[in-house]
């Protein structure tokens, strides 16, 4: 891996870490606002009283993001395929034909690449903090706190599932140099 390259790889690990960090913290942020809000008795009464009707659509919005998670982490993660992606875009773009130097085009097809996968990593992380987010909601309207639990521990399990690894990025250098 030549210098050009190891640089684009590891600054755009970099910047996937801090997103994928500054998401995280609003996740623990609302996490603390609630357990804070919990044990201060700040809701002293619920805002629904109809809770199982509010529980289940709730319920069912949180299987339908955490399917859309998988969905994408599925359809849209696969490393060929964001190869493939970003390969028709440069060509689509006019760029591919103007570089003649084999290692600038690796490079552009590579930072391609790396900004599908960061766009698709953000689709996976947000809907994570939506999983969050919509158990705050119900925790507010119903003060259930044990499915705000429930939905804080899915939220992070996909944020952490979904964490952002370097082997991810070097694997499609390695793929583009074998093709």
């Amino acid at each position: 891996m030549d210098q050009q390259i190891n640089q684009i790889i590891n600054q755009h690990h970099r910047m996937n870490r801090r997103l994928w960090m500054a998401i995280l913290s609003g996740v623990l942020l609302i996490i603390a606002v609630t357990v804070l809000f919990h044990f201060s008795d700040v809701f002293t009464h619920p805002i629904v009283e109809e809770a199982s009707t509010l529980n289940d659509i709730m319920f069912v919005i949180i299987v339908v993001v955490v399917l859309a998670i998988l969905a994408v982490k599925r359809r849209l993660m696969d490393t060929k395929k964001i190869l493939s992606k970003a390969n028709i875009t440069l060509l689509s773009d006019g760029q591919g034909e103007s570089t003649k130097d084999p290692t600038n085009r690796k490079a552009e097809i590579l930072q391609n690449a790396i900004q599908f996968m960061r766009q698709n990593f953000l689709i996976i992380w947000v809907l994570g903090e939506v999983v969050v987010i919509i158990g705050f909601i119900l925790y507010i309207l119903l003060l259930n706190f044990e499915a705000f639990l429930i939905y804080s521990i899915v939220g992070l399990w996909s944020l952490a599932v979904n964490y952002p690894r370097l082997q991810f990025l070097q694997r499609l250098y390695y793929l583009i140099e074998e093709n």
